[in-house]
């Protein structure tokens, strides 16, 4: 099993430079300090394993901190079972998915939550903010680095010595990436009421 890769925002990331099909894209500082600082905000870190924190369990508080923070709704689909959808929320290159009723017959089926994650910041074929998974360069870890699900050589985020993850587990790496909500809740009433733009 692949380990996967975690780099401490410790590092200077200031000009920090990745490689994405060929072409160079530069991150600075700010992208990656506003993703710890959305996890600190939004996370109890310190709960084994991390949840959201209880003030963010209603869809309007939460939207409203991450409006206020500067994140706007650039995306909303359905998404898992009864009624539920995944909304992603951009700020730069750092993105906000919150998933309000789980995932349908997956891992954290019917779970409510949310994960942040740093993107390669292209652009789609539509134009807009690329937001696919496969745009992320990592998720943002509750212990204050990104990490890769998949361990990338060619990624300056690979860096097993200092992984959380030394034993490959890939709860471990989920927990702490993936945020539940408290009792696994989300009060999302005011889903249908909520528009990208």
């Amino acid at each position: 099993m692949e380990r996967e890769a975690i780099v401490p925002l410790s590092r200077s990331f200031h000009e920090t430079r990745f490689i994405s099909e060929g072409n160079e894209v530069a991150y600075n500082g700010s992208d990656l300090t506003t993703g710890q600082q959305i996890v600190r905000e939004l996370v109890d870190v310190d709960l084994k394993p991390p949840l959201v924190k209880r003030e963010y369990q209603s869809l309007g508080r939460l939207h409203g901190e991450l409006r206020f923070r500067g994140f706007k709704l650039v995306n909303k689909k359905a998404c898992g079972p009864e009624d539920g959808y995944m909304l992603i929320y951009a700020k730069g290159s750092i993105i906000v998915r919150i998933k309000t009723r789980g995932t349908r017959g997956e891992f954290r089926g019917g779970v409510p939550h949310l994960t942040v994650s740093l993107l390669w910041g292209g652009n789609s074929k539509s134009g807009e903010l690329d937001t696919s998974f496969k745009a992320e360069v990592g998720k943002f870890h509750s212990a204050g680095g990104v990490v890769n699900k998949v361990a990338n050589k060619e990624s300056p985020l690979y860096d097993k010595e200092t992984s959380p993850l030394a034993k490959g587990n890939s709860e471990d790496w989920s927990d702490g990436t993936h945020f539940d909500f408290p009792d696994l809740y989300l009060d999302d009433r005011m889903v249908h009421s909520l528009e990208p733009g």
